[in-house]
């Protein structure tokens, strides 16, 4: 499945890099990986590191990228000069990005993050059909537990589950 966002460009992307690098509490905000994502990035990245994350109840095992430290900021392995260096083996968390999948009890929604200075500016009706254009796999990314967060105040687009 793919899927591509229709008001960010590249180029965008290269020149923010807002979603790849993390004050020391922002580490909650990184992305989640699977093990069957840690694998197939140390097939290619072997130096890209990955330190385990408790997942809670959804049972999976779950990973984050070993960020670069410099100081209070954390910067993602993965980020090169022009932008992310995995191309098409990014993690899902990633692809998804800057969207993402928030439970409010059973409930999960697509909702925004307001880090990504082009989406927070966009009307909730331009999500609002980019999301429903790609249901299938938000659906699948709410079914697997282990990338929904919980609500903490993002801007919820649509329900999902």
């Amino acid at each position: 499945m793919t899927f591509r966002l229709r008001y960010l460009t590249e180029d965008d992307c290269a020149k923010c890099r807002e979603c790849c690098v993390f004050d020391r509490y922002d580490v909650y905000d990184t992305p989640l990986i699977t093990e069957e994502d840690a694998q197939r990035i140390r097939l290619i990245y072997s130096d890209i590191r990955f330190t385990p994350r408790p997942c809670g109840d959804c049972g999976q095992d779950a990973y984050i990228f070993d960020m670069i430290c410099d100081g209070d900021v954390r910067i993602c392995p993965a980020l090169g000069s022009n932008g992310c260096i995995l191309d098409g083996c990014r993690p899902l968390d990633c692809v998804l990005y800057p969207y993402m999948i928030v439970g409010i009890g059973q409930r999960r929604y697509a909702a925004v993050s307001d880090l990504c200075p082009v989406y927070r500016k966009l009307p909730d009706d331009l999500l609002y059909a980019e999301v429903c254009d790609n249901m299938e796999l938000f659906a699948l990314t709410a079914r697997r537990n282990i990338y929904v967060r919980e609500h903490d105040g993002q801007r919820l687009i649509k329900e999902i589950l």
